[in-house]
C-alpha cells in the first residue's frame, strides 16, 4: 500500500513543480524571444539607415563597395528604375533573389510603404517584415534614393534569427528535462521521507494492538476456563474460582485503564491543573504511602531533600504524583527482596531534579532505549504479571507533558536511576 502511495505521492509533486516550471520557462521563453526579435528588427532597421545615407552620398555606385556595405552578404540589395532592374541587380543577384526583391517591390508599391517613412536627412523608406511566397520571412526595406525614380529593396533573411531562437528553445528543452529529471528525483526522496513517519506509526499500532491483544488474551482465557470449571466444581472450590475470576478482571481493568491514559495523551485530551506546588511535601506523601507495600516486600525507602528552602514547581501535583507511583512501583517489583530505593530532590536553577535511584539487578545498557516504548518489558520481568509495559510509557507522557526530562542512568554500585527533570515555570 504504501510503495502504490509513494509512488502515486511522486508522481503528483514532480507533476504539479513540473507543471509550473514549464508554465514558468514558457513565459519567459515567450519574453526572451519577443526582446530577441525586437532587436533583431531594431538592428536592422539601424543597418538599413546607415546603408542608404550611404548611398545618398555617394553617386557612383560600384559593385564592389556594395558587396562591402552588404555586411558580407548579409543582406540583398537590389536597385530598380522605374520599375526595371540596374546591372547589378541582374548581373549579381541569383534569379531567386532578383525574384524575392521584385516581388516585395511590387507589394511595397501597392501598398505604398515607402511613402510612409522620410526624414529630412534621410530617403523615404519603410520597413517591414515579410512573408514571402517561398514560404520564408525576411525583413525588408523599400527605399527611394535621391528623391527620383531610383528605388532599392534591401532583404534581410531571418534564417539567423531563426537559427538562434531554435538553439534557444533546444536549451530550454534540455534545461526544462533535466529539471523535471530533479523534481523527480527530490520527489521520490521528499515523499519517501515524509512517508517514514507515517509507516513507522502504523507499525508501531500494528504492534500495540498485536500486544494488547496478547496481554487481553491471557486473562480472558484464565477468565473463561474459570467459569467453566466452576459450573461444575464443589462449592468449596467455586470460591477459589470466582477469586481467580476476579483478580483477572482487576488485571484487565488496569490494562483498560493504561490504554486509555495513552489514547488520551495521543489525543492530546489529557487533562492537566498547574499550580505552584511544593515538591518536597509531595515527595513525603509519596514516600509515607508507599512505606508499607516496601515494608511486606522486605525493601526500605529512603527519602533525601534539600536542606534548604526551594522555590515552588509550576506542575499537576496528581499527575507528578501518579508519575511517582510508577516509578517506585516498578522498583519494588523488579528490585528485589532487601532492595533500598532512594526517593531524592534538588534543585539547580531553575530546574528540579527528582531521582527514584534502586541497588537492583539494573537495566542492561542495549535495553535502555526500548523501557519507554508502549509494552515493552525486560526479560527478566516477562513472567511478572503486574506490570504490562505501559507504565514507563505513561510516565514519559507525564513529563513530555510538563515539558520536561525523563531519563534512565546506573546506580552507583549497581542498580537503575530515573532522573525527571522539572522547570520552576511551565
Amino acid at each position: 500500500m504504501y510503495r502504490k502511495i509513494h509512488k502515486q505521492l511522486t508522481l503528483l509533486f514532480t507533476g504539479i513543480a513540473g507543471l509550473i516550471l514549464i508554465v514558468m520557462s514558457l513565459c519567459y521563453l515567450y519574453m526572451s524571444e519577443k526582446a530577441l526579435k525586437s532587436n533583431h528588427f531594431l538592428s536592422f532597421q539601424a543597418d538599413v539607415i546607415t546603408m542608404i545615407s550611404n548611398l545618398e552620398q555617394t553617386h557612383v555606385i560600384s559593385h564592389e563597395w556594395l558587396s562591402k556595405i552588404s555586411f558580407n552578404k548579409q543582406y540583398i540589395i537590389a536597385f530598380y528604375d522605374s520599375g526595371a532592374p540596374l546591372n547589378y541587380t541582374q548581373n549579381i543577384l541569383s534569379e531567386k533573389e532578383q525574384a524575392l526583391a521584385k516581388e516585395i517591390l511590387e507589394q511595397d508599391f501597392l501598398a505604398n510603404t515607402f511613402w510612409q517613412s522620410s526624414s529630412e536627412y534621410v530617403s523615404p523608406h519603410a520597413e517591414t517584415i515579410y512573408d514571402a511566397s517561398d514560404g520564408m520571412r525576411y525583413y525588408t526595406c523599400t527605399a527611394r534614393l535621391h528623391s527620383g525614380s531610383v528605388f532599392a529593396v534591401i532583404v534581410c533573411s531571418t534564417k539567423e534569427l531563426n537559427a538562434l531562437l531554435r538553439t534557444q528553445r533546444f536549451s530550454f528543452v534540455i534545461i526544462d528535462f533535466c529539471g523535471l529529471l530533479l523534481l523527480l528525483i527530490f520527489s521520490r526522496y521528499y515523499t519517501e521521507k515524509v512517508l517514514k513517519p507515517i509507516r513507522t506509526a502504523q507499525k508501531k499500532q500494528n504492534e500495540f494492538i498485536s500486544a494488547v491483544s496478547h496481554e487481553l488474551r491471557t486473562p480472558l482465557s484464565v477468565i473463561l476456563s474459570s467459569i467453566s470449571a466452576a459450573k461444575n466444581a464443589a462449592s468449596v472450590e467455586k470460591d477459589n474460582f470466582y477469586h481467580t475470576v476476579e483478580k483477572e478482571g482487576q488485571r484487565m481493568s488496569v490494562l483498560v485503564n493504561d490504554m486509555l491514559t495513552l489514547a488520551g495523551a495521543d489525543n492530546h485530551t489529557w487533562s492537566f491543573c498547574m499550580k505552584p506546588t511544593e515538591l518536597d511535601t509531595l515527595l513525603l506523601d509519596i514516600y509515607e504511602a508507599f512505606l508499607p507495600l516496601a515494608a511486606d516486600k522486605n525493601i526500605r525507602i529512603n527519602v533525601e531533600l534539600p536542606e534548604s528552602v526551594i522555590p515552588l514547581c509550576s506542575c499537576d501535583p496528581s499527575r507528578i504524583t501518579q508519575l511517582l507511583g510508577i516509578l517506585i512501583s516498578n522498583a519494588i517489583s523488579y528490585a528485589g527482596p532487601n532492595a533500598l530505593i532512594l526517593l531524592s530532590l534538588n534543585y539547580d536553577t531553575p530546574y528540579f531534579y527528582i531521582m527514584v535511584s534502586d541497588n537492583g539487578p539494573g537495566i542492561p545498557d542495549d535495553k535502555k532505549a526500548y523501557i519507554f516504548d508502549r509494552f515493552y518489558r525486560g526479560e527478566d520481568s516477562r513472567s511478572t504479571k503486574e506490570h504490562f509495559g505501559l507504565g514507563l510509557s505513561i510516565a514519559k507522557e507525564i513529563v513530555d507533558a510538563h515539558h520536561g526530562k525523563l531519563e534512565i542512568t546506573d546506580t552507583k554500585g549497581g542498580g537503575s536511576t530515573f532522573v525527571i527533570q522539572l522547570s520552576e515555570k511551565e
